[in-house]
């Protein structure tokens, strides 16, 4: 295409490898997300704190400079999880709530996202309790009340 003279070509061209390109990032992220689906979980003890704080950083909450962020998680909390798997579920529930965040604009006075675990071991088994207060898209209150 680089060699014809035609200027419709040539004004198209680049959206053409634009597309191109984006069409292969989002088949690419596909193959690899269910690379990442087809292996079985890896259960080991894994600290929680770390985690909420890499997916809060990855989620562009730290250092964000309109939503505050707090991370409430007991330093000294580790479970046996899958740690790769539990960043993935991290990650997309702090990204959806930077979002709403970002979508509610000043509708917030100090928005905030906060992060906080009530833990109690019972019988080998620990038993979390999760809140959400603020701004959701349609049905994720319902999902989360089943998270």
């Amino acid at each position: 295409m680089a060699t014809l003279d035609d200027p419709k070509v040539q004004r198209l061209a680049p959206r053409l490898v634009t597309t191109l390109d984006k069409a292969i990032g989002f088949a690419q992220s596909v193959l690899d997300y269910g690379r990442e689906m087809a292996s079985p979980p890896v259960m080991a003890p894994t600290g929680v704190k770390a985690l909420v704080e890499d997916a809060a950083f990855d989620a562009r909450l730290v250092g964000h400079p309109h939503i505050g962020f707090i991370n409430g998680v007991p330093d000294d909390l580790v479970l046996n999880a899958d740690a790769g798997q539990l960043a993935r579920v991290l990650l997309n529930l702090l990204k959806n709530a930077r979002e709403a965040l970002e979508a509610a604009n000043a509708a917030i006075a100090t928005p905030e996202v906060t992060v906080a675990v009530r833990n109690e071991r019972r019988a080998n088994h620990h038993l979390g309790q999760r809140q959400w207060s603020g701004p959701a898209a349609p049905g994720a209150r319902q999902s989360l009340r089943r998270f």
